[in-house]
């Protein structure tokens, strides 16, 4: 049964198809239909890219998911949480924040984490100077991420922890430093 590994970039995961628009990856644009047949996956698994579809594209991903995994397959999405840089912005003041070092107060680091990952060009008086163009398109929260999952057709939906899954193909996959993101799991 196949797994995928979406918008995997040189990360690429043992027995697993991985899918990305450029580098050693299997060529997918990850905006259209998935090249696998109804219910023909068990796993799908994707770090750190959700965030580069706009909001249509990432439901549709997510609809294309939920299509290709047979009954009881497994979803398990990494990204970027919204909330931390909402909870970073309101408690700038503590010391203990990460990215406080980089910038020169909470709004400019919000600013940044927000648009300046999706702009190229932007120039901010923090010690970052520039942008990098990431191209983040649509942040999610737990909340979000749920409900768009949901409403694919996913039940189940839990968040967890950093690396932790009860599914043994789900466990240890997250090989980005953490950063407090949004993981989540979901059953077809």
């Amino acid at each position: 049964m196949k797994k995928l590994n979406l918008g995997s970039g040189d990360h690429l995961l043992s027995g697993w198809d991985n899918l990305d628009l450029t580098g050693p990856a299997i060529k997918c644009d990850l905006r259209g239909p998935l090249p696998y047949p109804n219910a023909s996956v068990s796993h799908i698994y994707s770090e750190h890219f959700i965030e580069h579809l706009d909001e249509v594209d990432g439901f549709n991903l997510m609809k294309e998911c939920y299509r290709v995994l047979i009954p009881g397959g497994k979803l398990r999405f990494c990204c970027p949480d919204l909330r931390q840089y909402v909870e970073s912005y309101l408690d700038w003041s503590k010391d203990n924040k990460p990215g406080k070092d980089q910038f020169t107060n909470g709004v400019n680091f919000l600013n940044y984490a927000t648009l300046g990952e999706g702009r190229s060009g932007i120039k901010y008086l923090s010690p970052i100077g520039m942008s990098r163009d990431e191209g983040h398109k649509y942040y999610y929260d737990e909340d979000e991420m749920k409900r768009k999952l949901t409403t694919a057709g996913f039940h189940d939906v839990k968040k967890c922890s950093w690396g932790i899954s009860v599914t043994s193909e789900l466990h240890g996959l997250e090989w980005r430093k953490p950063m407090r993101d949004l993981i989540v799991e979901a059953i077809k």
